[in-house]
């Protein structure tokens, strides 16, 4: 008896514990932009121990950045090839198949053959464009890692349309419709006026919504 009371009074005890412990309140929540969708998410309790790491806001967009990352590696794969034997490779290729290709036009009908016979220059012009294509995406990408381009990744200011590194996603109007505004255009009276939260008295429509960064700009 003695024993089912002390279980009781301790069963009370913990229930009350917790039932005063403070919530940590979603306003107090920190909070990021998402990489792939620009919209502003905050922290949940799966990412407590890699909230550091988190980049996207779900799973869908978590998705997109992978398949973006393995297609710039594949680019990059097929690029270095490109740069270590581009000649050589092709010259194999059109060695190995200059025999099939010299019977297929000679068994060929007349009227399939280009007047000057050279009926694989299409072909031809297709392979010089997709590589010329290949070359100056690992270009680009070189010139990123180099710092020698600082507008790759740059985004357009909604006001302005100048184009930077930093954009604020914000509400100006009574439309409710979201901008992303440059650091300039969101000092301006009439978006809010220099001021973290806005300015009620100069734009009571301002709402704040998060930042983009351009991930690609030199640190």
């Amino acid at each position: 008896m003695r024993a089912g009371l002390l279980l009781h009074f301790y069963t009370q005890a913990v229930l009350g514990a917790r039932s005063v412990a403070p919530a940590m309140s979603k306003a107090n929540l920190p909070s990021k932009v998402c990489v792939v969708c620009n919209r502003p998410f905050t922290w949940r309790k799966k990412w407590e121990r890699c909230w550091d790491e988190v980049s996207t806001c779900s799973k869908r967009c978590n998705g997109e950045r992978r398949a973006l990352n393995r297609h710039d590696r594949k680019l990059d794969a097929d690029g270095s090839q490109s740069d270590e034997g581009p000649d050589a490779g092709e010259s194999e290729r059109g060695r190995a198949s200059a025999g099939g290709g010299e019977r297929a036009r000679t068994a060929a009908p007349a009227g399939e053959r280009s007047p000057d016979g050279g009926d694989g220059s299409e072909r031809s012009s297709e392979r010089a464009e997709r590589k010329a294509a290949k070359l100056a995406a690992k270009e680009k990408r070189r010139l990123v890692r180099s710092g020698g381009d600082p507008t790759v990744g740059q985004k357009p200011c909604t006001l302005c349309a100048r184009s930077v590194d930093l954009l604020i996603r914000c509400r100006t109007d009574e439309s409710g419709e979201w901008r992303m505004v440059c650091g300039r255009c969101w000092k301006l009276p009439t978006v809010a006026n220099g001021v973290v939260d806005g300015d009620p008295g100069t734009n009571p429509n301002y709402k704040y919504g998060g930042l983009w960064k351009n991930q690609h700009a030199s640190k």
